[in-house]
């Protein structure tokens, strides 16, 4: 696809036009993998007028691959298109372009009857057991707005929040990872931990959905059975 190429040729532009509004770290962030970096420093460079048509048109065409990594896919073809009128990158863009297009289309397809990831979500998630048997399923609530989660544990018919205000949400399209990382002491030293779900749309009110959680208790030895460990367990969730 070029891209290599585009990444090499924006980044020597980037050396060379240091008295550009735009700054270096703008250029970095422009070929940065973290897709929400690379369109907030390809944006700058769009914007300054001081800049050159190849740079530019680069920076459109990068952009156009953030929006394209985040599902934006109506932002993306924008961006393809602004750099083939530039007539820089014009070929890879078309290429990309069309990609993206066909891609949008076929989501759109598919999003009547998948819905949307957000919402409240409630099911049962099956463990098995160190000698391979099923264990009690664990039931969860899980609560997904944008970018941020809430996660309850139920039993008992009480319902206790999981790590308030730590569940962050990784997404894309169909798909996305509910994940908190922690850690803190007790007394028995420093724990480190991690919960995931990871989770997609079965249709517009289910969840098929692996979790894991691991743990690492620092300052234990490796004697202590729950030193370190993990756990795992899938299962559906229903839209409530």
């Amino acid at each position: 696809m070029g891209f290599g190429r585009v990444i090499l040729v924006f980044a020597c532009v980037a050396t060379l036009d240091f008295a550009f509004a735009a700054s270096q770290k703008d250029y970095d962030d422009c070929n940065s993998v973290d897709p929400d970096r690379r369109i907030q420093g390809c944006t700058v460079v769009i914007k300054d007028s001081k800049e050159s048509q190849k740079n530019r048109a680069i920076a459109s065409y990068q952009r156009g691959l953030g929006y394209e990594r985040k599902g934006e896919f109506g932002a993306a073809i924008a961006d393809f298109n602004e750099a083939i009128k530039l007539k820089i990158e014009g070929d890879n863009a078309s290429k990309r372009r069309d990609y993206v297009s066909k891609k949008k289309e076929a989501i759109d397809r598919a999003t009547p009857t998948l819905g949307s990831l957000d919402g409240t979500w409630e099911g049962e998630l099956q463990s098995l057991n160190k000698d391979g048997t099923p264990a009690k399923p664990g039931s969860y609530r899980i609560v997904i707005s944008g970018a941020d989660a809430k996660v309850f544990i139920l039993a008992d018919g009480k319902e206790r929040e999981v790590k308030p205000t730590a569940f962050r949400v990784q997404r894309h399209l169909t798909n996305a990872v509910v994940l908190a990382i922690d850690s803190a002491t007790d007394d028995e030293g420093l724990w480190v931990e991690t919960w995931s779900f990871t989770v997609t749309l079965k249709d517009k009110n289910t969840l098929i959905a692996n979790f894991s959680r691991v743990v690492n208790n620092a300052n234990l030895p490796l004697s202590v059975d729950h030193s370190k460990f993990s756990r795992t367990a899938s299962g559906e969730f229903q839209r409530k």
